[in-house]
């Protein structure tokens, strides 16, 4: 099995720590996100993997590598222009069998494998894993009949739960297609074609643990989570590794990346 992980983005909304790391090695504990990410996919039988990168793309490959150490070849895709969460797609060579796709700021104790086994006994041309997201509205919410502006209902500070895109994907190689060369895009976009299409988009809804690591808020809830459930992030690390051994990996290689930037 093959991913593609995305992690090109400045992470602007991070900073001041985007202005040291690019967003994908934000360290959480000791471990940058991205290479969390890596091991899981890694332990869940995933063994090559492409990383689409741009900004600060240097300290990404510095970091990683050919992947050899962590047991996941890896390689790179290149952009000197912002091409949106879709559009790198387009300049990665596919396999002709189903690719996993997801942002590489996510935190999740996803089975990357079941959403895998999920998507191709769906028969779809693509797959979304969707997560709950609840919006609490800050004040009274009232309903009225449009007709004669009677009141109809009135809710104080209502709760309303959704289900939105957790930023991971299952793509089969003829979605590339729908992607033009050069174009910048996002996936709401290229959902929308596959759509417009009459393609089947499969859905798989997750009830787990998922932090998007896209503000300083949500950083620090990914940083708590990992360091108090971090067994349950990493079951492989813990499986293998004695306490001493986890203690002596507290200096990882994101150390050095550190002190080259200063």
């Amino acid at each position: 099995m093959r991913a593609i992980l995305l992690a090109g983005g400045k992470g602007m909304r991070l900073q001041p720590y985007t202005k040291v790391f690019p967003k994908s090695l934000i360290p959480l504990d000791d471990l940058p996100i991205l290479q969390i990410i890596l091991q899981q996919l890694r332990d869940a039988g995933f063994t090559s993997c492409v990383l689409a990168v741009s900004h600060k793309a240097n300290q990404i490959e510095r970091y990683f590598g050919d992947g050899s150490w962590l047991g996941i070849e890896i390689e790179y895709s290149y952009s000197s222009i912002p091409l949106g969460t879709a559009g790198p797609l387009r300049m990665i060579d596919v396999s002709d069998e189903p690719c996993l796709v997801m942002n590489s700021d996510v935190l999740t104790s996803l089975d990357f494998a079941d959403v895998y086994a999920s998507h191709l006994d769906s028969g779809a041309m693509a797959s979304v894993v969707l997560c709950p997201h609840e919006v609490s509205i800050g004040l009274g919410l009232v309903e009225i009949n449009e007709k004669d502006d009677s009141v109809t209902g009135y809710t104080e500070k209502p709760t309303f739960s959704y289900l939105v895109s957790s930023g991971i994907y299952v793509l089969n190689p003829g979605v590339i297609d729908y992607i033009p060369q050069g174009e910048f895009i996002g996936m709401p976009t290229l959902f929308q074609r596959l759509l417009a299409d009459n393609k089947h988009i499969h859905s798989y809804q997750f009830h787990g643990e998922w932090f998007d690591i896209g503000t300083i808020e949500q950083y620090m809830k990914a940083e708590e989570a990992f360091q108090r459930y971090r067994d349950h992030f990493l079951r492989s690390e813990y499986a293998q590794q004695s306490e001493l051994d986890r203690a002596s990996k507290k200096m990882s290689p994101l150390a050095n990346l550190v002190s080259a930037n200063f």
